[in-house]
């Protein structure tokens, strides 16, 4: 991975913590599910009206042609539907997209892939296909799905000929502000897509004319023009490269920055490294404690809020699921940093307390369950402290917590048990460290890593020396599991 691409996802990374990330799908993440492109649908199109789809460019131009042939485009519709009410299936690019931390997607393909993926992890999503539905607003929406040309349960609506693309600024004006506003305030990644859409040089071009140096720069993902594809399409690969040579020094002027794999496998490499590097800034404390000992509750109150101040303070996000007798100084260190430091709430904590007076067991477990999912699917780390509990007049370990740990492991979230905290959390540290394969098989035979980890066993009390390897081990993990990986 050069360089460039990994100063790329260092920056990216920090837009979409920053919630000033965007994201521009194309047709060419769908092809990967098994949908047509642009010339595939056409070539019967051509056929009818009597040209060759292989000596054809402009293939706007084209279904132009054949509506005016036909005096309507009812047979252009009729094909939007046979193409893209197919039964395939969404691909690994369209998971990793569910999995970034990003509330807008701006999409000109007709399929429902991009929000049926979202649907089915779990999201709230809203799609947008026309004017009329940027006035709806809906509550508690995770993601929403911008269709700038439309969507295949409306096909006469699709953006598709010469008239559509002539008369969009004013048919789709709404949408056109929308996205220039959009251009403005966020960073786009411009995947799948040949920047060959008139509407879209068009709405650019407005952005440039009006922000002039200042525009935002946003990135685009492009393969990297080859001599087998070349071969396989009938192209010469010189007049290929040069082409392409000159459509990144273009993209240039409406400041997108050109980025090249020779795969398409490495987007997706790309979008996991990006995913990766967010989510181990966002850190999960558990923890429940109903008695301290063998420490007072002054110090296990001061230990977790100056772990959490610390851990705040290194830009990390912490999430607390108000776990007792912790949860409170872990958000307290939260919240009086957002005060402190005037920063958005949502930047350094997640607060998710518990549904509490559910009556029956067996519906209370399974939504604790569902509810810890949701709580935990967006994290990189999880740090487990102290873990006990009442039950019968008597002190045993948290359930609770050891369903979080399970959970963890099952995502892939780096766990750090603090041994010196005791009770449950003493119990995960010696299950790691008699199976460190099984919990760090990308860390156990890193001898700086089982050093550090190691030292964890080394700590007796709650101060300053304790918060220090914590947050050492933390820094550790994030920058082997991202950097190094590279």
């Amino acid at each position: 991975m050069d360089k460039q691409v990994k100063a790329f996802i260092k920056n990216y990374s920090e837009f979409i913590m920053n919630d000033e990330a965007s994201l521009f799908i194309g047709a060419g993440i769908s092809i990967g599910s098994g949908y047509v492109n642009w010339k595939e649908l056409l070539t019967e199109i051509a056929d009818e009206i009597g040209l060759d789809i292989d000596e054809e460019d402009d293939l706007i131009e084209l279904a132009q042609f054949h509506k005016n042939e036909n005096d309507s485009r009812e047979l252009l519709n009729k094909k939007l539907i046979k193409e893209f009410t197919r039964d395939v299936v969404s691909n690994k690019t369209h998971n990793l997209l569910s999995e970034m931390e990003i509330d807008e997607y701006w999409t000109s393909n007709y399929d429902t892939l991009l929000e049926d993926t979202f649907k089915n992890d779990g999201f709230n999503v809203e799609a947008k296909r026309s004017t009329a539905d940027l006035a709806r607003k809906y509550p508690r929406i995770d993601k929403t799905v911008y269709k700038m040309h439309g969507d295949i349960g409306s096909p006469e609506n699709a953006v598709l000929v010469k008239d559509d693309y002539e008369t969009y600024s004013v048919k789709w004006k709404d949408f056109s502000l929308l996205f220039q506003s959009a251009l403005i305030k966020k960073t786009f990644l411009f995947i799948g897509f040949s920047f060959d859409d008139p509407n879209l040089k068009y709405l650019l071009g407005r952005i440039k004319m009006l922000m002039g140096e200042d525009a935002r720069k946003h990135y685009c993902i492009m393969k990297r023009v080859n001599v087998s594809d070349c071969e396989h399409i009938g192209k010469d690969f010189e007049y290929e490269t040069i082409k392409q040579k000159l459509k990144i020094a273009d993209l240039k002027r409406y400041s997108i920055k050109v980025l090249l794999i020779d795969e398409f496998e490495e987007l997706n490499d790309i979008l996991l490294r990006i995913n990766q590097r967010v989510k181990y800034n966002r850190i999960f404390i558990s923890g429940a404690a109903n008695t301290y000992a063998p420490f007072t509750q002054t110090e296990v109150e001061k230990f977790s809020y100056d772990l959490s101040w610390k851990l705040v303070n290194s830009d990390n996000q912490i999430t607390s699921g108000f776990g007792l007798g912790i949860g409170s100084s872990v958000i307290n260190a939260g919240l009086e940093y957002v005060f402190q430091k005037k920063k958005s709430i949502d930047d350094v904590i997640k607060m998710r307390p518990f549904p509490q007076n559910i009556d029956d067991e067996k519906e209370r477990q399974e939504l604790w369950k569902r509810y810890r999912y949701s709580m935990l699917k967006n994290v990189g780390v999880a740090v487990f402290m102290f873990g006990n509990k009442v039950k019968r007049d008597e002190i045993v370990f948290s359930d609770g917590m050891q369903k979080e740990f399970d959970i963890c492991i099952e995502l892939g979230i780096k766990v750090i048990p603090l041994p010196f905290t005791g009770y449950i959390s003493n119990k995960l540290y010696q299950d790691i460290i008699l199976n460190t394969q099984d919990y760090y098989p990308d860390l156990c035979e890193n001898p700086r890593f089982i050093s550090k980890f190691n030292e964890l066993s080394k700590v007796s009390s709650l101060d300053d020396y304790a918060i220090s390897v914590v947050n050492d081990l933390i820094n550790f993990i994030k920058r082997s599991s991202i950097i190094e990986k590279y």
